[in-house]
Formats: C-alpha cells, sequence, structure tokens
C-alpha cells in the first residue's frame, strides 16, 4: 500500500510529464499533465470513483449496491445509464443526447451473444453477434459493417 498521498510520475508518450497523487487507500485523487492542467477524482467509501473534475467541467458517477456503474452525467448534461440483471451483466446502456439505446442478449450459457442497437421507432440492429465453440472459446464475431 502506497503511504497517503504519494505520488507517481512518468514521461508520456508526448514527452510531457504525468503526476499521479494517490489517497490513502491508493485510489488516484489528482492527475497533473505539464502545461495541460489538473484533474481532481473523489471516491465513495467503496472505492469507486464518484467524480472527475477538470478545466472542461464535472463527470459524475452513481453506483448501485453492487457497485456497478448506473449512470454517468458530463458536464455538457449528457447522461449515460446501465442497467444490469440478477447476474451482474449489463442489459442496457441508453445516452440522452444522441438518443443511443443498446441492449446486450446472453446466451444459455450467460455468454454475451448479441448487441443490438434500438431505434427510437423501436427498430433494432444488430450491431454485434457471437459465436462460441466447445470451448467456450468465441468461434465467429459478425460485426454490422454498415455501421463501423
Amino acid at each position: 500500500m502506497m503511504a497517503p498521498e504519494d505520488v507517481v510520475k512518468f514521461t508520456g508518450r508526448a514527452g510531457k510529464e504525468i503526476k499521479f497523487e494517490y489517497n490513502e487507500n491508493d485510489k488516484i485523487v489528482k492527475k497533473d499533465v505539464d502545461n495541460l492542467g489538473s484533474s481532481y477524482f473523489l471516491h465513495d467509501d467503496n472505492g469507486n470513483m464518484v467524480q472527475a473534475t477538470n478545466d472542461i467541467g464535472t463527470i459524475n458517477i452513481a453506483y448501485d449496491r453492487e457497485n456497478r456503474p448506473t449512470s454517468i452525467i458530463y458536464p455538457n448534461g449528457q447522461r449515460i445509464t446501465y442497467k444490469f440483471n440478477d447476474l451482474q451483466r449489463r442489459v442496457a446502456l441508453n445516452e440522452t443526447v444522441s438518443g443511443l439505446s443498446l441492449a446486450y442478449t446472453y446466451d444459455r450459457l450467460y455468454r454475451l451473444s448479441e448487441v443490438v442497437r434500438v431505434n427510437p421507432s423501436g427498430r433494432r440492429d444488430i450491431l454485434l453477434k457471437l459465436e462460441y465453440n466447445s470451448k467456450g472459446m468465441v468461434s465467429k464475431r459478425v460485426l454490422e459493417r454498415s455501421l463501423f
């Protein structure tokens, strides 16, 4: 475990020094990048990052009792919400600005099988379809070509 307010420094790919400060629970509380400003981070009692603030604004993240993210609110008002099933798997993602809505489906062995975009009209477009071999490894991945 790091000592309270330990600082870790390194040089990034662009040659800028990056400094991270950590709290007594080894959670990042501040990030400084030479000439680019600082970012500050708050965590809840469970160690989840609940807020990130920089010169652009503040991002807030909410969690459920299982410590799964349920919503992210950006400085521009954009909101992303997540829904999970009883097996801890994400089953939906909704975004308020663009109206993006995704549904995740799983096979009988609880593996991700499809990611579907649900349009405001209710039309469903498959973005990703996965198939698995007998060893449980992905054997086929189909992406909707018109979307990527």
